[in-house]
């Protein structure tokens, strides 16, 4: 998905929608961020990695099992960076809209279970996660949170990566050293399909591609592989929160 470095400040919420993909069912909108944006959160990050001693860390408040995790707070982000994730942001909450007044989903998670017409979503939380090799994140969700999003920035070659290859039993196996996957435990899912009492659950796993960004509920597990090749795996991530629009009668 191509992007106009340039013209990132003019994108409204309906190019955002056009240029956005939603799998996974209701629960992960997809976005490649434009190129401009993309490299200011590598310019930014690289100054907080580069300070780690006087850089905050944020491993305290994540499941990472990840040496380098630092916070980064809303001024280091700047206003050109948060607006153009508020519409992002806004862009979700028109499809979630969209998607309530067309009925296309029964069911929404509990958090997103609410009047979009009403509320407005906002950044609460960002970080970065700097990533090498044999390091990983377990499978968790984020509490406190109503979304959480993650946005690549760095890549290894993670194809030459070993750590999948080595199941004999089963060896056309995808690997996914270095991939996030989601997994999703829905018990409607079951009930509609007749699961009976076995425990279904949805996984859709992700090669990371720098500029991706993913947007999700926070109660949406999630987990990230290990991998031994050599290079950095970075990325940014923040949650979400709602509030009351303001003069909404």
């Amino acid at each position: 998905m191509d992007n106009n470095p340039n013209d990132f400040q003019d994108c409204d919420k309906a190019d955002l929608s056009s240029q956005a993909e939603y799998s996974f069912g209701w629960e992960l909108f997809e976005f490649k961020i434009h190129d401009e944006i993309l490299q200011e959160l590598i310019d930014i990050t690289d100054k907080v990695l580069n300070d780690k001693e006087n850089s905050q860390s944020h491993n305290p408040a994540l499941a990472g099992r990840i040496e380098s995790e630092f916070t980064i707070t809303h001024e280091m982000m700047g206003d050109k960076i948060i607006d153009y994730f508020t519409q992002v942001l806004e862009a979700y909450a028109q499809f979630q809209i969209n998607t309530i007044n067309s009925k296309r989903y029964d069911m929404l998670p509990e958090e997103l279970d609410v009047d979009w017409n009403t509320v407005e979503p906002y950044i609460e939380g960002a970080w970065v996660n700097q990533m090498y090799k044999y390091e990983y994140n377990p499978v968790h969700s984020h509490v406190n949170a109503m979304l959480s999003s993650v946005l690549f920035l760095k890549v290894p070659d993670l194809d030459s990566s070993n750590i999948g290859n080595g199941d004999v039993n089963k060896p056309n196996r995808e690997k996914k050293d270095g991939w996030i996957s989601f997994v999703d435990c829905n018990h409607q899912f079951c009930e509609e399909n007749d699961c009976g009492d076995t425990k279904v659950a949805r996984t859709k796993s992700i090669k990371p591609e720098p500029g991706m960004f993913y947007l999700f509920p926070a109660s949406l597990l999630h987990t990230v592989y290990p991998f031994d090749c050599e290079g950095e795996r970075r990325s940014f991530a923040f949650n979400v929160l709602f509030r009351h629009k303001e003069n909404n009668g």
